[in-house]
């Protein structure tokens, strides 16, 4: 079969890493597999040699046709009618209601993100509550979780010098709110006999000094960080779904000290296989528990034992298979004309319209320049970092 996985851009964030490893894997059983990127935000370079990549204005309107068609973003839900296709599909790896309601403070884009739960798509989540109000709104959605390399995270090799005491990380950009980096690293500082790691996806750095701010690690590198690290402090708030970082530390031999994200009890177990804290109020909680680890040398080997065992059900390879068994059970069961997606083709215009006032109102347009006569009293960045002396 033909499948087009349609994504907003190039970036290298959890949940389009995801769909790159099953695209990869569709690719690998034999289908011919096309990654599109909506915007031109950063290269269409992709690791994968299986994998073709083109940004949508390069692929010609005949190429737009494909047995399934495959998205993790609302915005390119509504571009679905520009894609001929048996079967459309989305996979939902967060709320994006809530990130709109918490990081933008707008609850804009409510109605037009609950209403493609009402259109014929064929759906997956990572956790059941978010596969919850597509399943309140009649559809059907297949929960899949995320997966892991588990024999290679398990067979990594520390990158790190030997530790000087408990080596915790600490993972996630540092301007990202929702991960709460920044609280993070300064609670983990004043606890003595700790050792801070600290990696990010964009390169960026925390603050306050830890003992390894190691930016951005390639993803084949990542395992070995893991690997020379006891457990990974992770506190996001609400808007964390499914943490990808979490289930790699535990394959890699470690545990975790987690807030109550919705959706973590698919694969945390309160002291069985790490330790849980408060949503709202990690901050003291999670102290605590970082320093009963530090003490307790048996307990923590108990509980990086326990999520080792956890990690076996989530193979990559095993996740994959089940993906890609569902896919072609969808598409075999639908018809072989293309979907109409009258829904989407109603609200489209909404959406866009939506879509372009409120970016708008956070980015208007400059203010018209001075005169040529007179100078501006507010010179720019880069004039002043280009003019001569």
């Amino acid at each position: 079969m033909r499948v087009i996985v349609y994504l907003h851009a190039n970036i290298r964030t959890g949940a389009n890493l995801v769909m790159l490893r099953h695209a990869g894997h569709l690719a690998r059983r034999g289908h011919d597999v096309l990654v599109v990127f909506k915007h031109r935000f950063f290269d269409r370079a992709l690791d994968d040699p299986r994998l073709a990549a083109l940004f949508l204005d390069e692929l010609d309107e005949g190429a737009r046709a494909a047995d399934a068609v495959l998205t993790n973003f609302t915005e390119n839900v509504y571009d679905f009618p520009e894609f001929p296709a048996r079967v459309h599909g989305m996979f939902r790896h967060g709320d994006e209601r809530r990130v709109y309601n918490q990081l933008y403070d707008t609850h804009v884009f409510d109605c037009l993100i609950d209403m493609p739960f009402r259109e014929k798509l064929h759906w997956w989540a990572v956790n059941d509550t978010l596969a919850a109000p597509v399943r309140a709104a009649g559809g059907v959605c297949w929960v899949l979780p995320n997966g892991v390399d588990v024999a290679r995270f398990a067979a990594a090799q520390s990158s790190l010098p030997p530790a000087t005491g408990l080596r915790v990380l600490v993972e996630g950009p540092v301007a990202s709110a929702f991960k709460r980096v920044e609280p993070t690293i300064a609670m983990l500082r004043q606890i003595d006999g700790i050792e801070i790691v600290h990696m990010a996806a964009d390169d960026s750095r925390p603050r306050e000094p830890v003992a390894h701010a190691l930016g951005a690690v390639a993803h084949d590198d990542v395992a070995a960080v893991y690997a020379g690290c006891d457990l990974i402090v992770k506190l996001s708030d609400g808007i964390e779904s499914f943490s990808l970082p979490v289930l790699e530390q535990f394959a890699a031999g470690g545990t975790a000290v987690i807030s109550a994200f919705p959706g973590h009890e698919q694969y945390v177990v309160d002291g069985g296989n790490a330790l849980v804290v408060d949503l709202a109020s990690p901050f003291a909680k999670a102290r605590e528990a970082v320093l009963a680890l530090r003490d307790d040398p048996a307990r923590l080997a108990r509980l990086r034992a326990a999520a080792r065992e956890t990690v076996a059900r989530f193979d990559w390879q095993d996740v994959c298979d089940r993906f890609a068994d569902q896919l072609e059970q969808a598409v075999g069961g639908s018809p072989a004309l293309p979907a109409r997606l009258a829904l989407l083709e109603s609200y489209r215009p909404c959406y866009q319209e939506t879509l372009a006032r409120w970016a708008q109102s956070r980015d208007p347009a400059p203010p018209s320049p001075p005169p040529p006569a007179a100078e501006s009293p507010r010179r720019s960045w880069l004039s002043t970092q280009f003019r001569r002396k």
